[in-house]
């Protein structure tokens, strides 16, 4: 794991500091291990191998598993990349290292990029695997209604991660104040929301896929189902710098096929994509992995466009009128891809 020195905290601080999943589509807008492993993909014919790249993920969270798979899987050397994988937990810590040049490319959701573009970066994300909220409110039995959230504490991973964000949103469309009338702790990742509830130390958790599952384990119910609301909302996405885009869009292209076809070989194939999640999640519970899995079939995107509605939500949500959608995203990679019929041939 890359060590997280002062100066990556400091500017994650910095990048979250500035803010507080729709059926598939194929249109574009202008602690076990597991018992085994998928069989890897052959390499393409004539895929030339094209150097390192070095990309991370946010969290061990189910829709951070495209790129689990694609490395698991074997198909990033199917298109011709080394890739090194590394866990980076929190949107804003990982997109700090992206920023500092430490990686190439995160795996990451929307609000940790318009944190680090509103602060003058030249983040872009290229493609988008989960384009609407697809969060559960988990809560204390004694919860019956968003009104009794009223005193209550929330348990989110990171200030500015998306799970917080959309808390926020939530709140605030029931007429709650954030930070005020719920009060809002961050506890690193989803082992400490589930610590967190379970000690009491919060009635309410934001959470989604596998740990929905766990939380039911220790006595938490559903209070509500952002799914359900298919709310636009740029979650998780493939993220890398103008920069290096322009530098390497060869191998940025590379990435994003590989996305694509680990896309569909989430939706394919259940038991494979279930062992490289319990691999990842450290989990082999079955309801983990069946949560996990099903939330990742259900929500993730055939054609892996980054989402201008999704985007917009999130400039709305936190009053950011100086930019428009189209300052977050690049979708001409996805947009190359799909003309010459790359994600149709997958299916």
């Amino acid at each position: 794991m890359i060590r997280r020195t002062s100066f990556f905290i400091g500017l994650a601080v910095l990048l979250a500091g500035c803010g507080a999943a729709a059926a598939p589509t194929s249109q574009i807008p202008s602690v076990a291990p597991p018992p085994s492993q998928p069989p890897a993909a052959k390499p393409s014919p004539g895929a030339a191998a094209s150097g390192k790249l070095r990309i991370a993920y946010a969290g061990p969270f189910d829709n951070m598993a495209v790129m689990w798979v694609a490395k698991d899987a074997g198909l990033f050397d199917k298109y011709g990349l080394d890739v090194d994988l590394t866990l980076i937990s929190g949107s804003p810590i990982a997109s700090a290292a992206l920023v500092s040049h430490d990686v190439d490319m995160v795996e990451m959701s929307g609000p940790a990029v318009v944190n680090a573009v509103t602060q003058n970066t030249d983040e872009v994300m290229i493609a988008g695997f989960e384009n609407i909220f697809i969060f559960t409110l988990m809560v204390d039995p004694s919860i019956k209604t968003m009104a009794d959230l009223k005193g209550k504490t929330a348990a989110v991973t990171l200030v500015g991660s998306e799970d917080d964000s959309v808390l926020r949103k939530v709140l605030t469309d029931n007429k709650l104040q954030p930070d005020t009338d719920v009060h809002i702790t961050p506890v690193r990742d989803p082992g400490g929301q589930l610590a967190a509830f379970s000690s009491k130390q919060a009635q309410a958790v934001m959470t989604a896929g596998a740990n929905v599952a766990n939380l039911k384990k220790v006595g938490a119910v559903p209070l509500l189902d952002i799914g359900k609301l298919r709310i636009p909302f740029q979650s998780a996405g493939l993220v890398t710098t103008r920069a290096y885009l322009s530098s390497h869009r060869q191998e940025a292209l590379s990435a994003v096929k590989a996305s694509g076809d680990a896309i569909h070989r989430i939706k394919t194939d259940q038991a494979g994509t279930k062992a490289i999640m319990a691999k990842y999640l450290k989990n082999s519970d079955p309801d983990v992995l069946a949560a996990s899995w099903q939330a990742d079939a259900d929500f993730m995107e055939d054609v892996p466009a980054p989402s201008l509605p999704g985007f917009q939500e999130i400039l709305t949500e936190r009053k950011i009128t100086a930019h428009k959608p189209e300052d977050f995203v690049d979708q001409s990679l996805v947009r190359e891809l799909d003309q010459q019929g790359f994600f149709g041939s997958l299916r």
